[in-house]
């Protein structure tokens, strides 16, 4: 096969430039919890193994001695319905909670979550709550997690009432018996009892989901007493303090959240600029976020934002974990802030109920920083910003590719296209392969449009597909060092023709005149020739396809396809001398000569030659039959009788 080479050096740890994505890290497996109090706050957590935040929830519950208000956003778990059973018949009703009971709302807000909810199930268990005398009240959007008991001590929690969140998400919560935490918790609860629930279960033997027909529309919500915030409709006072602290930082933020994506839209851009603002006076950003390993060497919602920040004089760090869910941000070892949305632009900070709280206190800071730190040890990635190849598949986010030698198998005159277009692979080292179905698959990958195919010196097959696009998802890189660049030209038409004459020729035809079957083409093709040296799948339906558009023309003219099969057939030279021996009939009173179609089938039968498929039912045939002017007619063909024969 005729080649060219064309020898290359992929260059040595190029930045792929402005790519942000999620790679693996060394981590730590233990997950720590926080406990610790100061002065009027008692802060806590939930782990795997450690379940504070459900414990202190039901202790709060069973001690409570005149009322209690739960929000939370879901509420499915058993241990807590329980102890509000019990604090039913205790308090002679006067419990009562604020969720989102039906699943169409749910499902519209469940990505802020990422959880999943049993519609049946759920229905079933409000019912039962709302049978032993707990008031239930559907709000549509209130994503808020918080407790008050007596109006006197409360529970802020980014932990929604559910085993995932209670029993195996790192969670936080902050008890206290602050008044003015307390006062602006139960007012709140109250304003959103009156005023927004829309639906609710009736607290009978027979409960049932129903509108609330008493709904007062009063749009006058309370505001924050001491440092309490709330997301309240349009009133943002959380946004508004994170966007005011943040502000204020002059050395360090640390930040975790759910969710940290979408801030470049909408009112929620001011909270980016204002991180935008505090890299550039080379304040330090430290985020933790919840990330599923699925996402190595993905581009990701943080991907954008990531990338946008990375591009100043501070420094900013993105690390991720499967489990975290608490939310909270602290700023220069100084203020705390903990609160229930997420650095969203969807939910939470501009729509939706969510409530928090900001505590100045250097202790606080401290605690919660030192916290941060083995939280930010434990997670198994973090996103990086402009990496190298190299760094990517340390991350565990690409695979390198160690090829010596690339053969590209294109036509002659396309050599120059294919090679500035495999140029712009190498020269920046760009991902191999990209977007939809470009993916690595055990020994394939990706890299051009070309209908043709590539492969590398240890035989393994790669399809050649998408090299313009850039990728959205790394999968595969050269990896650096010496590269040779081999162009081979698969058979011209003429080669492959040539091929199967020697092919066919060299065969005995049989007694039925078959000669072999396109399998039998197929097989010994294989045999002594790559499946990529042909332009078309060396297969039954690639060359099904070829040997209709040449066979019974030219050289192929006594070679016809039957049923898969290869059949030798008559030449027009052959039929013309087996036909020369018939005798016409003459119908005097016409004035005709007459061959019928029975006479000329009976000469060839005779023969033993198999008729071609153009000349099936005898079509065609008058210009073949002894002398000139035949016509078919009727199952005969005639012509009239010369005029001495008259």
């Amino acid at each position: 096969m005729p080649y060219r080479t064309i020898d290359l050096d992929i260059p040595e740890g190029k930045p792929i430039p402005d790519l942000s994505v999620w790679v693996k890290r060394k981590y730590d497996k233990k997950m720590h919890n926080i406990s610790f109090v100061e002065k009027d706050y008692s802060f806590i957590s939930t782990t795997r193994k450690k379940h504070k935040i459900l414990e202190t929830i039901i202790s709060m519950i069973d001690s409570a001695k005149k009322t209690i208000f739960l929000a939370s956003f879901i509420l499915e778990n058993k241990e807590v319905e329980d102890a509000l059973m019990r604090a039913v018949e205790r308090l002679d009703g006067n419990v009562y909670v604020i969720t989102v009971l039906e699943t169409t709302v749910f499902k519209k807000m469940r990505d802020v979550e990422g959880d999943e909810i049993d519609e049946n199930e759920a229905h079933k268990r409000f019912e039962e709550l709302a049978k032993s005398g707990v008031y239930i009240r559907q709000h549509p959007s209130c994503h808020a997690k918080f407790l008050v008991v007596d109006k006197e001590e409360a529970l802020l929690t980014s932990a929604n009432i559910r085993d995932t969140s209670l029993k195996q998400n790192l969670e936080i919560g902050m008890r206290t018996k602050d008044s003015k935490t307390v006062d602006s918790l139960s007012s709140l609860f109250q304003h959103l009892w009156v005023h927004q629930t829309d639906r609710h279960y009736t607290p009978t033997n027979k409960p049932t989901l129903s509108s609330i027909p008493w709904r007062y529309r009063n749009k006058d919500v309370p505001a924050p007493l001491g440092d309490m915030t709330w997301t309240e409709n349009k009133n943002h006072h959380l946004l508004r303090e994170l966007i005011e602290r943040i502000n204020e930082a002059k050395e360090t933020i640390h930040i975790l959240t759910y969710n940290f994506r979408e801030l470049d839209k909408g009112e929620t851009k001011q909270l980016l600029d204002a991180m935008e603002e505090a890299l550039k006076r080379g304040v330090d950003i430290d985020v933790v976020t919840h990330v599923s390993e699925k996402m190595l060497g993905k581009k990701t919602y943080e991907s954008g934002l990531f990338s946008k920040l990375s591009k100043f004089d501070g420094h900013i760090e993105l690390h991720g974990h499967p489990t975290v869910h608490a939310k909270y941000m602290v700023v220069d070892k100084k203020v705390t802030v903990l609160f229930t949305g997420n650095f969203d632009g969807r939910h939470g900070l501009t729509n939706g109920i969510d409530v928090g709280t900001t505590i100045i206190n250097e202790r606080v800071a401290n605690e919660m920083i030192r916290w941060h730190g083995k939280i930010k040890n434990a997670c198994p990635m973090n996103m990086t910003y402009e990496p190298d190849p190299i760094e990517l598949s340390r991350g565990k986010a690409t695979e390198l590719i160690d090829i010596s030698e690339i053969v590209l198998i294109t036509k002659k005159d396309d050599v120059k296209n294919l090679l500035n277009r495999f140029k712009k692979l190498i020269g920046d080292n760009i991902a191999i392969s990209s977007l939809d179905d470009s993916h690595i698959l055990k020994e394939e990958f990706c890299i051009s449009k070309i209908n043709t195919v590539l492969k590398s010196t240890n035989n393994k097959r790669f399809e050649i597909k998408d090299l313009d696009s850039h990728a959205n998802e790394i999968t595969g890189y050269i990896k650096p060092g010496k590269l040779q660049i081999r162009f081979e030209y698969p058979l011209t038409r003429d080669e492959i023709d040539n091929w199967l004459q020697d092919y066919l020729f060299s065969l005995d035809v049989k007694k039925d005149n078959s000669v072999c079957t396109i399998k039998d083409i197929v097989r010994k093709f294989g045999k002594n020739y790559e499946p990529y040296e042909l332009t078309f799948k060396n297969d039954i339906k690639g060359w099904k396809k070829y040997l209709k558009n040449i066979l019974g023309k030219g050289i192929w003219d006594d070679f016809d396809l039957r049923s898969g099969t290869i059949i030798k057939t008559a030449t027009e030279k052959d039929i013309r001398e087996i036909l020369t021996g018939i005798e016409p009939s003459v119908d005097d009173e016409n004035s005709l000569e007459i061959i019928k179609e029975e006479q000329i089938e009976k000469v060839f039968e005779s023969s033993g030659m198999t008729l071609p498929r153009k000349y099936e039912s005898w079509k065609n045939v008058n210009n073949l039959l002894p002398g000139r002017g035949w016509k078919k007619k009727k199952g005969r063909y005639q012509r009239k009788l010369a005029k001495a024969d008259r």
